[in-house]
């Protein structure tokens, strides 16, 4: 009997001992630890195998990017870039091929062969952010230095609980006109989640915002692979380069040339203000014409590259 009452006894202490221990609060880290441990992002940088994330980009209300990367050092860059709310896809990156969406003459645009680039960061106080295709295979260059955001402050940054219980630090850009705020998980190693780099001005609309960082781990699910030709919805031409290498090469360079206008265009279906202004956006169209075609094909188109 007394063995066993001896052996209950170092059950129960145990038992508190677990119970206590699970029950004390995460330990608080440092700002310092924190931005410390966000790394400039960089295809070109070797510790990186996997580079994976959401941004979007807005410029005024109704007036924006948004952009999602999948980048694998052993596979094909994959991206699907779009400017409208509804996701429209403007931009289609997969298997080393090319997708562009063009409202004005109602066709997809096909890049037999295709390669992209998104920078973002900041140089001298000023925000750059450079989004491309290019018409060969070529290795992706992708670049996120969010550490450049957190240079010459305005302010301390602050760390803070937020509303999910991990933790945040944020501050102002050395302009004063922007907050911007990190989001790391509780626990170590204090995984980085969201980046924001919003304008303290409520009516400018305008801000970054970096989501479902994704480093040196697998996918949730795999990027989309590149439709056949076969696969668009009827009444949606699609257009491939033909001719010798030389004349495919001209077309898919004078493709590449115009893709950006494209991409921004569908933007200024919902924001008549930007139409003519934003970079390379198309000044005259039938805008509600092209209202109804992005509409109609949009959802369609979406579902075919697989979002």
């Amino acid at each position: 009997m007394v063995r066993w009452t001896g052996l209950v006894s170092f059950l129960g202490s145990l038992l508190v001992a677990v119970s206590l221990s699970a029950a004390e609060p995460a330990s608080e880290p440092t700002v310092k630890q924190l931005l410390d441990s966000v790394p400039v992002i960089s295809s070109k940088d070797e510790q990186f195998q996997q580079i994976r994330f959401h941004m979007e980009m807005m410029f005024a209300e109704k007036a924006g990017l948004k952009v999602d990367v999948d980048w694998d050092r052993e596979q094909s860059f994959g991206m699907l870039a779009s400017s409208d709310d509804q996701g429209t896809p403007g931009w289609f990156l997969a298997d080393d091929k090319g997708l562009v969406f063009d409202l004005g003459a109602q066709c997809v645009h096909i890049l037999p062969e295709c390669n992209g680039s998104i920078h973002v960061r900041v140089k001298e106080e000023n925000f750059g952010f450079e989004l491309g295709i290019g018409s060969s295979k070529k290795e992706a260059d992708v670049v996120l230095d969010i550490p450049s955001f957190w240079k010459g402050l305005k302010e301390e940054p602050q760390l803070e609980k937020d509303a999910d219980g991990g933790w945040k630090v944020s501050s102002l850009s050395p302009t004063g006109k922007t907050r911007q705020t990190l989001y790391f998980e509780e626990q170590p190693p204090y995984k980085l989640r969201r980046f924001e780099a919003l304008s303290v001005d409520s009516e400018a609309k305008s801000g970054l915002r970096v989501t479902e960082i994704g480093l040196n781990s697998p996918p949730r699910k795999p990027w989309p692979h590149f439709p056949p030709n076969d696969a668009f919805p009827e009444g949606l031409e699609v257009r491939v380069p033909e001719g010798t290498e030389d004349e495919i090469d001209l077309q898919s360079r004078l493709i590449v040339f115009k893709a950006l206008s494209l991409l921004f265009t569908h933007m200024c279906i919902d924001n008549e203000e930007a139409r003519g202004k934003f970079p390379f956006t198309a000044k005259i169209l039938d805008w509600e014409k092209a209202r109804q075609l992005r509409d109609h094909f949009g959802p369609q188109l979406r579902y075919v590259v697989g979002f």
